[in-house]
């Protein structure tokens, strides 16, 4: 099968299933009093099911498996996905308990340590506009990596939670 059929295939699935596992994430979030209730900090008027991205990460694992199966990427993204598993466990878990600060954060200080030190992604440089160029981080790589990754997951987790 050519890579382009496969790709289409692997989007339909990933989008059927995530259609599919919606409402029945929202039918259990309901169930086990996984809601947000409106309140000075929402900006919804009715009680909204928390567990979204369980039905997303649903939708997404067939073309992530497919990236890490069916491409010769040598398991590339392996530790996108272990990581993303244990973020969105975490999210989920989060979601129901309401977690402290202090375990998200070791949530998502292992989930940047398995994209850093097993997906082998650190920044080593950045570029900057104008006549600097490029910015060699030097000893600061993996520490400006944790801050970016971290960074970025807490900023999505705090907009999802408006």
């Amino acid at each position: 099968m050519d890579p382009i059929t496969s790709t289409t295939i692997s989007f339909l699935i990933s989008l059927i299933l995530a259609f599919t596992m919606t409402p029945l994430v929202i039918m259990l979030a309901k169930r086990y009093g996984c809601v947000d209730k409106p309140g000075v900090r929402r900006f919804h008027n009715k009680v909204t099911p928390r567990w979204g991205g369980l039905a997303f990460f649903a939708g997404l694992l067939p073309t992530l498996l497919y990236l890490i199966f069916s491409l010769t990427t040598d398991g590339f993204f392996l530790p996108f996905l272990v990581a993303s598993l244990c973020l969105v466990t975490l999210g989920a878990i989060d979601d129901y308990k309401q977690l402290g600060w202090k375990i998200k954060f070791v949530g998502m200080f292992i989930g940047s340590s398995i994209i850093i030190f097993y997906g082998d992604i650190v920044v080593h440089h950045i570029g900057t506009y104008g006549h600097m160029g490029k910015i060699d981080l030097g000893n600061f790589s993996i520490p400006f990596t944790y801050l970016g990754i971290i960074g970025v997951t807490n900023s999505i987790n705090l907009i999802d939670g408006l």
